[in-house]
C-alpha cells in the first residue's frame, strides 16, 4: 500500500514537469506496467528514480532508490520466510533454538546477494539532498541490512 501511495505521489509531483518532456511517455508506461501486479518491482523504481534524476526531481530519484531496496528487503523476507523463522527461533526452547538458527542463518546467507542490491541502491542516495523522512526511511533499511549481515556473521 506504502508503494502504491507513493507512486501515485510521484505521478503527480512529475505531471506538471515533464509533461513537455520526452521522458514522459517513458515514465507513464513504467507506470502502467506497475499496476499490473500488487507490488512495485525494484527494477520499475530504479527506472524511475533514474528517470527523476534526467528530470531533475531528486526527491523521486531518492524515493525511488529507497523504494527499490524495500523491495528488494522484502523479496528478502518472503524467500527466507523470515518472520515466521525469526518468530519460531523466538518461540523455541533453548536446546531447539540454536538448530533453528543455524539453520535460519544459513538461509540468510544464501539469499544476501538480494540484500547486497539493496545496499546499493541506497547508496545511490548518499550524495543526494534528503529529506528527513527520507533519511528516516534509507536508515531503516540501512539497519536492516546491517542486522542480517551481523546475525549471518554471528557465532
Amino acid at each position: 500500500m506504502r508503494s502504491l501511495a507513493l507512486a501515485f505521489l510521484c505521478f503527480a509531483a512529475v505531471s506538471v514537469h515533464a509533461a513537455n518532456s520526452g521522458d514522459w511517455a517513458q515514465y507513464q508506461n513504467l507506470k502502467a506496467n506497475q499496476f499490473t501486479s500488487l507490488t512495485l518491482t525494484a527494477q520499475n523504481h530504479v527506472q524511475i528514480a533514474k528517470l527523476g534524476k534526467q528530470m531533475g526531481r531528486v526527491d523521486i530519484e531518492v524515493w525511488n532508490y529507497n523504494n527499490a531496496a524495500y523491495d528488494l528487503i522484502n523479496q528478502f523476507k518472503a524467500v527466507t520466510d523470515y518472520d515466521a523463522a525469526t518468530a519460531k527461533i523466538d518461540a523455541d526452547k533453548r536446546e531447539q533454538r540454536k538448530t533453528d538458527r543455524e539453520a535460519f542463518k544459513t538461509t540468510c546467507k544464501a539469499n544476501l546477494a538480494i540484500l547486497d542490491q539493496a545496499k546499493q541502491y541506497l547508496n545511490q542516495t548518499a550524495t543526494l539532498h534528503r529529506t528527513e523522512s527520507q533519511k528516516k526511511a534509507i536508515d531503516s533499511n540501512k539497519s536492516f541490512i546491517r542486522w542480517v549481515n551481523g546475525f549471518v556473521k554471528s557465532k
